[in-house]
């Protein structure tokens, strides 16, 4: 006799986050009712893995969420978080360590044979709506750039700052190949 409802339960909780920002690979897919990056999702979900194997994790004490590029934006982002209120600090710890966490997750991800994901890399049981999604071929040059960064001391910044460094950056590598003046940043010496 009742009529169905669409309801939205959420809670509202306060925790810490960390944003990756990414250049948009363009590479995004219509599966279902959900249109992301495939490459976005597939690094987001190693990267909680590589941290669950590296920091020792209870499953799902670290989360993630992709933001593709606004209209006309360059960028996307991952935000992770901590499902714990008030933040564990986890990923303080994950962000001083990624190139650990991203050669953890290549060591997961490439470890054995499989397609584009399976349920001893990727896929479990919570992430059941992006498996179409995951492919790890699409990360695997992402993972082993990460896993030659420098690690990094956490710093606060205002919203946005990364994404405006990251600009910064991609402009001056523009720049640089345009003039032929490139810097290979292993020697230090003009390409």
């Amino acid at each position: 006799s009742g009529a169905p409802a669409s309801l939205i339960l959420a809670y509202r909780f306060q925790t810490d986050c960390l944003v990756l920002t990414v250049p948009s690979r363009e590479d995004t897919a219509h599966i279902g009712r959900w249109r992301f990056s495939p490459m976005l999702v597939t690094l987001a979900e190693a990267l909680l893995t590589g941290a669950g194997t590296l920091l020792e994790l209870e499953p799902y004490e670290l989360s993630a969420f992709v933001r593709p590029a606004p209209p006309g934006g360059a960028d996307e982002q991952i935000v992770f978080y901590e499902t714990t209120p008030g933040g564990a600090g986890y990923l303080e710890e994950m962000a001083k360590r990624l190139p650990e966490v991203a050669l953890a997750a290549s060591r997961r991800l490439y470890g054995h044979e499989c397609a584009k994901a399976c349920y001893l890399c990727l896929k479990h049981y919570r992430n059941q709506r992006w498996h179409p999604f995951f492919d790890k071929d699409r990360v695997r040059d992402l993972l082993l750039t990460i896993g030659r960064f420098d690690p990094v001391d956490a710093v606060e910044t205002p919203v946005g700052e990364g994404a405006r460094i990251l600009g910064t950056m991609l402009a001056e590598r523009r720049d640089e190949a345009v003039s032929g003046e490139a810097i290979d940043p292993q020697s230090g010496r003009y390409r």
